[in-house]
């Protein structure tokens, strides 16, 4: 979870910046998932998180990360 810059084909190094935002993002979405894997496909909480699981990756977007990584968490939070 972060940017890394790699080092020369010859050199065998990258150096990394760890993204915490980016982790927390993902975090958000393993405990979407996992909740889509216990929760009754025909309760209403079931939609209510794919609702909120699919309005958060719509703003996603990992080519502009710090224009839409907020967006996208807020989107998840309901917010």
């Amino acid at each position: 979870m972060g940017v890394c810059v790699r080092s020369m084909p010859s050199m065998a190094f990258s150096l990394c910046r760890f993204d915490r935002e980016l982790w927390k993002y993902a975090s958000d979405l393993e405990v979407a998932t996992g909740l889509l894997d216990v929760i009754d496909k025909n309760s209403v909480r079931y939609w209510q998180v794919m609702k909120a699981l699919q309005a958060s990756l719509s703003h996603y977007d990992d080519d502009h990360r710090a224009e839409t990584l907020g967006q996208a968490r807020l989107h998840w939070l309901g917010c």
